[in-house]
């Protein structure tokens, strides 16, 4: 049965979708998703722990609550095995591993991308070299994005409330105007961040590494700092009442006065 035709589909809806369905939906060790646009697709809850996602596109996605757990990021090599395996795959096939992999994507409907379409997207991403993976605007609210490689990745003005980033790897990061209110940075790598005007109220950043991280505009309202590393941290100001909650492991700018801490909302280390 052929796969019903987009009617009133969003141009960027429909490109996001085609682009998908070129992609190679590997089992057992997580999505290979390489390259692929995937901006504005609504993927709440979806399980995409081990994914390589290295040079995709996620602009305004919807991961909410979505499990990305140890996934990549950042730039890499890219290969024509990453979308390979659409030209193979049936219309039933790939709607069976999304309904299996309980991803939700409205705003489409599914099309079958034809042979010459994917050999023209084989040669779009014929280089060796991709650029880092664009999550600029996404909504990553209570994603799961421990030990995630997210080095250099684009994560500006994204919605990261609550997710929890422990051990992620966000060096050069752009994540400037992002929200992380309430995120759990435990042991994670911020060196050489571009956080300027980010939102890290009550973020638990304990022993996290801040070095070098433009802080221009950050907000560390009732943020845990206990064991945090900001040495040579640019442009960094310790926040109105009510402070934030630091201790003796903390290393922060030298001649920097951080004030006395408070740690009424992170009474015992977390």
């Amino acid at each position: 049965m052929a796969c019903p035709r987009p009617t009133r589909v969003r141009q960027e809806a429909f490109r996001s979708y085609v682009s998908l369905a070129r992609a190679s939906l590997a089992l057992g060790e997580g999505f290979d998703l390489r390259g692929t646009q995937l901006s504005r697709l609504v993927l709440e809850g979806a399980d995409l722990q081990d994914a390589d996602l290295r040079g995709a596109s996620l602009r305004h996605a919807k991961l909410q609550r979505a499990n990305l757990a140890r996934a990549k990021f950042d730039g890499g090599d890219m290969h024509q095995g990453v979308i390979r395996g659409a030209l193979t795959s049936s219309c039933r096939e790939f709607s069976r591993t999304l309904r299996e992999k309980r991803m939700s994507m409205t705003g489409a409907v599914a099309p079958c991308p034809s042979p010459e379409a994917v050999g023209r997207r084989l040669t779009e991403i014929q280089s060796d070299n991709v650029e880092p993976a664009d999550l600029s605007a996404t909504t990553l609210q209570f994603a799961n994005l421990q030990d995630a490689d997210l080095q250099g990745v684009n994560l500006s003005s994204a919605d990261l409330g609550q997710a929890d980033l422990s051990r992620a790897n966000l060096s050069g990061a752009d994540l400037q105007g992002a929200s992380l209110f309430g995120a759990k940075l435990v042991n994670a790598s911020l060196v050489k961040a571009a956080l300027m005007g980010a939102m890290l109220a009550r973020a638990n950043l304990e022993n996290a590494w801040l070095a070098a991280a433009d802080l221009r505009g950050v907000d560390f309202h009732d943020a845990n700092l206990r064991g945090a590393k900001l040495g040579h941290a640019k442009a960094l100001r310790r926040p109105g009442p009510p402070g934030w909650c630091f201790d003796n492991s903390t290393s922060f700018p030298p001649g920097f006065d951080p004030g006395e801490p408070n740690c009424s909302y992170w009474p015992e280390k977390q």
